[in-house]
């Protein structure tokens, strides 16, 4: 929808920091080779403090995630593009002002900076005092996904997911049989349509080889 609309500026903002972002380096790679258009990141933005640094030394996917950032705020851009799309970190929105001319409308956004907090576990954003204001013309709200239990299925409160082998739930280290996930719901909201792909099939995988072993006879029967 964006490809065909009139909107020319895309602001992402996050309260914590890159090490902290919930995309993937497959994800990041599909936006910032996106043609005809611009990705902004800012340097100050991309600095990380020591816990930051020892997280990235135990997950390699992120510290490539990371360098993307960081090489993406320092490659020269296209001045004959004119989208841009522009990834924010370490700020909190923290007022909507109405436009002056159009006082049901958003105007813009103030934002205030932060730093964070607390160990790798638990980073946790801290404003810092300063703050800007960038206009905005329409403001959308997204605080991340999670999956919601079903009456009858198992569920880990702590991941928003199913418990799963191979796409087979899983409930006290058991098989439940005839009872299978895929997507979001097994592994979390990540990943690109490929990512989908590959999980599905896992999926199948199970189920076709639970039926030809007849490990699902007379499920159907039971009301499974």
């Amino acid at each position: 929808a964006l490809s065909s609309s009139t909107i020319s500026r895309v602001h992402v903002v996050g309260r914590r920091g890159p090490v902290q972002a919930a995309f993937t380096i497959a994800e990041l790679r599909e936006i910032v080779n996106l043609k005809n258009i611009n990705v902004f990141t800012k340097n100050n933005e991309l600095l990380l403090d020591d816990v930051d640094e020892q997280i990235l030394t135990k997950k390699r996917p992120l510290k490539r995630m990371v360098s993307l950032l960081q090489d993406t705020a320092a490659s020269p851009h296209n001045p004959l593009v004119k989208k841009e799309l522009h990834l924010r970190f370490l700020q909190s929105p923290t007022e909507v002002v109405p436009s002056a001319q159009a006082p049901g409308q958003v105007g813009s956004l103030t934002l205030q900076a932060n730093r964070l907090e607390g160990d790798a576990d638990s980073r946790r954003p801290v404003r810092v005092g300063t703050s800007e204001n960038m206009p905005c013309s329409l403001l959308m709200r997204s605080v991340g996904y999670r999956s919601v239990p079903m009456e009858g299925v198992p569920f880990d409160i702590k991941t928003h997911t199913v418990p799963q082998a191979g796409g087979a739930v899983v409930t006290a280290n058991q098989l439940v049989r005839g009872l299978y996930v895929a997507g979001w719901l097994k592994r979390g909201p990540s990943g690109i349509i490929g990512t989908n792909i590959s999980d599905a099939q896992q999926t199948a995988t199970s189920i076709i080889i639970d039926w030809e072993s007849h490990k699902l006879d007379g499920v159907r029967e039971g009301g499974g």
